[in-house]
């Protein structure tokens, strides 16, 4: 054995019997040795430490386990793979509390059972609707332009009650579902067939409208879509930059798909009443 365990703060404690993970990660001090170089291997940098089994010359000893410092670059890369790495979240034996601990976002210890709690938290936000995750600004934006189109449809229509184009029930269902179609807004409630026909599409373009900007990004709270992943100097899918892809946008885009607020509610229920007109189509109240 060397003198090395006869000091009172060792660089490296021997463990008998098992073999313990081999180690490629940051060097947390400054004290090892690399075996191939002789030289010290700096704190903070790249090394890799792998468990080698001495045999214990006094009587009745058990063979014990050390490792040997390497830097990075003193060993090859075939080497590093075949490292045996334990995985970050295995629990050690006769380690107490801490064999269970984890860490959160904050890189602060956290237990099994703290751990297990935020898992169920994280998936109850993520199975939460669309609606719950949505900015509050945003939510009020949409709410005060869907009770827009409903007066406002009721006004042309001659109504005099706004409920009769949607009910208060049907509006809270819609900011709580978001729908993207027809499909998804007939689950609302008290949107039927006939009133999904009358009013759908316009209720949609308002949503859209609110929810999407003239970049296709979504205004959720805490999340952006897929276009908002990069930034407008940043590199897209494909390896085109967002400023080309917002040009190219811009000179492919359809007249007839509104995003962003470029249609006020005013224009929305015009160009719906002209097309029932063109069709021959009769609001009925429900």
């Amino acid at each position: 054995m060397s003198d090395v365990y006869k000091s009172a703060n060792p660089p490296v404690s021997p463990s008998r019997r098992r073999r313990k993970y081999d180690e490629h990660c940051p060097s947390p001090n400054g004290r090892a040795s690399c075996q191939r170089c002789g030289s010290k291997i700096a704190k903070d940098s790249i090394r890799v430490a792998i468990q080698a089994q001495y045999e214990s010359t006094a009587p009745g000893r058990y063979p014990v386990w050390r490792k040997k410092h390497y830097h990075e670059a003193c060993v090859t890369p075939e080497t590093i793979q075949q490292l045996l790495l334990g995985s970050e979240g295995k629990k050690r034996k006769n380690s107490g509390s801490s064999s269970s601990a984890a860490f959160n976002g904050n890189k602060t210890a956290v237990s099994s059972g703290k751990r297990a709690k935020l898992d169920i938290a994280n998936e109850q936000v993520q199975q939460q609707p669309r609606g719950k995750q949505l900015n509050p600004k945003i939510r009020k934006r949409l709410e005060r332009e869907l009770r827009s189109l409903r007066s406002t449809f009721a006004r042309r229509l001659g109504y005099d009650e706004e409920c009769k184009i949607f009910p208060n029930d049907a509006l809270r269902d819609i900011l709580l579902k978001l729908p993207s179609n027809e499909a998804e807004l007939m689950k609302c409630r008290n949107i039927k067939e006939k009133r999904c026909r009358y009013y759908g599409s316009s209720i949609l373009q308002v949503v859209r409208s609110c929810l999407w900007t003239k970049h296709e990004v979504i205004v959720l709270d805490g999340t952006m879509g897929e276009a908002a992943a990069s930034s407008a100097s940043g590199t897209r899918r494909g390896g085109t930059t967002a400023a080309d892809a917002v040009l190219d946008s811009e000179e492919d885009s359809d007249d007839d798909i509104v995003v962003g607020a470029t249609v006020s509610v005013e224009d929305i229920v015009s160009n719906r009443l002209r097309e029932a007109e063109e069709r021959g189509e009769v609001f009925e109240v429900e």
